[in-house]
């Protein structure tokens, strides 16, 4: 992942190309990418991280934002940094990607 995509002003989206198929296992979730084949056990804020972009593509500040709204917390940079490497983290699976302008 380059620098440009973890900045503020990079937009991201799940790929279009892809259907994901979920299975809730207690507190995490089973993610099966139809894309590559592969499955993933993701936490709950890696889900909403990918529910956020599948409904629209976001910047990078305004998902951190949603996302503390929705979970009831604040957007300080400890928060703000987990979700820019949960980003990073999801990219590196393909589960959502920067969108190239």
């Amino acid at each position: 992942m380059s620098l440009a995509s973890s900045s503020s002003g990079a937009r991201w989206q799940t790929p279009p190309c892809i259907t994901l198929h979920w299975k809730r296992l207690e507190d995490h979730y089973l993610v099966y990418n139809s894309g590559s084949g592969h499955s993933h056990v993701l936490d709950p804020v890696a889900v909403l991280v990918i529910q956020q972009l599948t409904e629209r593509c976001l910047e990078t500040t305004e998902l951190v934002q949603r996302i503390a709204t929705l979970l009831g917390l604040e957007t300080t940079d400890e928060f703000s940094n987990e979700l820019r490497q949960a980003l990073s983290d999801l990219d590196k699976l393909g589960l959502v990607e920067p969108l190239i302008s």
